[in-house]
């Protein structure tokens, strides 16, 4: 028997190559995933690796770059099996970039190398689930990401080729495989580059059309009646948007003979929205979520972005946000009502427009109206009647002369009838409407002379100014009474706070702030020399102990000499910059009679002396015979 022994590979002997592989795009594009083609401001590459199942020894791994200044001559690596592994090629192919580039220093690659090599491997998984995938969608998986570093912009990625036929350049009918790299990948492995996406096949979701029955009633007929009931039976419809977070109530409106002869639209229907409540009491995710919308919703309107106008300016007062939100048909107010027209039903334009004859279907004239809908549709049918105090009906007698003169109830609606201007009025403007006329300018009113119409837009700012006027007077009234309550509460305080110190309420608070100053220094003064005092006699103690006799006395006398040097500046410890140091005033005759102090005893008890003496201060430096106690033996 013949046995064959075989030799074994040494470690570190199997090798594989790394090389650049460039490509290019004649017309790149850098919107979305098309600028990995773009090399201006960025430089792609995508890592091509080799899978097991090649079944080949010849290992040979490319970078594919839209870099022209990388070397693309191959690099051999060395490794422990045949075979590496996913992560080993990627690791070997970053070593191969990071070594062809000279901006990213090397602090930096070591510190993202794994994070790089993470992504990467990442991202082949990735790629490779969304290929394998079966399902009819067009959700896409790109192919790379992004890594920035200062003003450099890399874009690493798997390579996928795009694998579409392309034609040769030379002019022969001799085509080829695109290898250009496609930045995406999709179910069924659909890839495409930017030249060949066109052609990249995409799934289209139709719906199959459901077949209708016949037997469904669908005319003008039917809607008129359904929409008849509802105005005739006062139907709310409650209306909830669980996106926003908000609800509201839906009801029809016929439009009376004063709508039909203002708009001349001749329109049967309006929708009123009103009772618009919100729902974002709580704090959970679903209703920050809510208002979150709901806000975005109110910025929309209020800036009017429907409107293609590039200078539209944001709806700064309410007037204009509601003008706004009335065009839009938006609520977001719980006081705020908006009628919107039904379109799609409308009167004959005849002599008699309101004659049933002329329909095949109801419609909502006088006779026809609900009762319980009087109330709500009582500005659309017919003139709302004009409440009094004190009078439920209008009288024109003489014994109601003067209910008709006082001032009108104002009703719950934003407006009010004015019975001598014959115009609605706004509820919030009709206690400042007076007999005195609104002029265009303020020299017309000097001499009485032209004015506005009651009832126009600038008759009505100048109502409104003339209310803002107003509530500026009352609101700087109400400041000035507020200030004189303060002033007088503080003279009150400083008369009772200057009884305690016998001086007048002027010099109060310079006596307060200088025994205060001078409490502080005090208290500061005692801390320091404290410390000095505590130390002396702790220092006799060991003296009168014996112990350290010399080292001791050594020591007494330099502390002595301390305390005698001992001093603290006032103003090292106090602010000179205070208004009582800058300012001390003058000392009024009252002040000096407060603070006289008759029985104070003089200086020196001697009498007869008509000079008195100055006590005199010690000096601050030392004289000679001082100096002798601090000399040292």
């Amino acid at each position: 028997m013949v046995f064959t022994s075989h030799k074994p590979i040494p470690l570190g002997k199997f090798s594989f190559n790394v090389s650049f592989h460039k490509f290019h795009v004649t017309r790149p594009k850098r919107a979305g995933c098309n600028k990995i083609y773009e090399i201006r401001r960025s430089k792609s590459f995508f890592f091509e690796l080799v899978d097991p199942s090649t079944n080949t020894n010849d290992i040979h791994l490319k970078i594919h770059t839209n870099d022209y200044h990388m070397n693309s001559t191959p690099i051999s690596y060395s490794s422990t099996c045949s075979f590496p592994n996913l992560k080993f090629q990627i690791s070997k192919m970053l070593q191969h970039f990071f070594s062809h580039q000279k901006v990213i220093p090397r602090s930096i690659q070591k510190k993202y190398f794994n994070l790089i090599r993470s992504n990467l491997l990442d991202r082949y998984f990735l790629v490779k689930s969304r290929a394998d995938k079966v399902a009819q969608r067009n959700s896409r998986t790109k192919t790379f990401f992004n890594f920035s570093y200062k003003r450099y912009r890399f874009y690493f990625g798997i390579f996928t080729p795009c694998n579409f036929l392309t034609s040769d350049n030379s002019g022969t009918n001799h085509t080829q495989m695109c290898c250009v790299p496609s930045p995406f990948i999709m179910s069924y492995n659909r890839r495409a580059c930017i030249s060949h996406h066109k052609n990249l096949d995409i799934f289209q979701n139709i719906k199959k059309p459901l077949p209708l029955s016949t037997n469904n009633v669908n005319n003008k007929w039917l809607h008129a009646t359904l929409t008849y009931k509802q105005w005739h039976q006062n139907v709310r419809k409650h209306v909830y948007s669980n996106r926003l977070g908000i609800s509201y109530d839906v009801s029809y409106l016929a439009n009376g003979r004063n709508v039909l002869r203002t708009n001349k639209n001749f329109r049967m229907y309006r929708k009123r929205f009103d009772n618009f409540l919100s729902h974002h009491s709580d704090s959970s995710k679903r209703s920050k979520r809510q208002k979150s919308r709901f806000q975005r919703a109110c910025r929309s309107v209020f800036h009017d972005r429907g409107n293609n106008d590039k200078f539209n300016r944001y709806a700064d007062t309410l007037k204009e946000k509601l003008h706004r939100a009335k065009h839009q048909c938006f609520l977001f107010l719980p006081s705020q009502y908006i009628k919107k027209s039904v379109h799609h039903l409308k009167y004959y334009k005849r002599p008699s427009p309101r004659d049933e004859k002329h329909y095949n279907f109801p419609i909502p004239v006088g006779l026809t109206e609900p009762l319980d809908a009087k109330a709500v549709l009582a500005e659309d049918l017919e003139p709302p009647p004009r409440p009094y105090p004190g009078n439920d009906s209008i009288s024109t007698s003489n014994s109601h002369l003067s209910a008709t003169t006082s001032q009108p109830i104002l009703l719950k609606e934003e407006n009010t009838w004015h019975d001598k201007l014959g115009i609605w009025i706004p509820n919030d403007l009709f206690p400042y409407v007076t007999e005195e006329p609104v002029y265009i300018s303020n020299r017309q009113a000097k001499i009485k002379g032209q004015q506005y119409e009651p009832g126009c837009i600038y008759w009505l700012n100048g109502i409104r100014k003339r209310k803002e006027a107003h509530e500026l007077a009352v609101r700087l009234q109400k400041e000035r009474e507020a200030w004189d309550v303060n002033r007088l509460a503080h003279e009150e305080e400083l008369a009772n706070r200057a009884k305690l110190w016998c001086t007048s309420s002027n010099r109060v608070e310079y006596r307060e702030n200088m025994c205060k100053d001078l409490t502080e220094f005090q208290d500061h003064f005692h801390k320091k020399i404290t410390k000095l005092t505590e130390r002396r006699s702790v220092l006799h103690n060991r003296l009168t102990q014996k112990k350290n006799v010399y080292k001791t006395n050594k020591q007494l006398l330099q502390l002595e000499q301390e305390l005698g040097l001992f001093n603290i500046e006032y103003f090292s410890v106090m602010d000179d910059r205070e208004s009582h140091y800058r300012y001390k005033g003058h000392t009024s005759d009252d002040a000096k009679q407060l603070e006289l102090r008759p029985h104070k005893r003089l200086p020196i008890p001697n009498t007869d002396r008509h000079i008195t003496e100055v006590k005199k201060l010690r000096l601050d430096i030392l004289s000679p015979e001082d100096s002798k106690v601090f000399v040292f033996p």
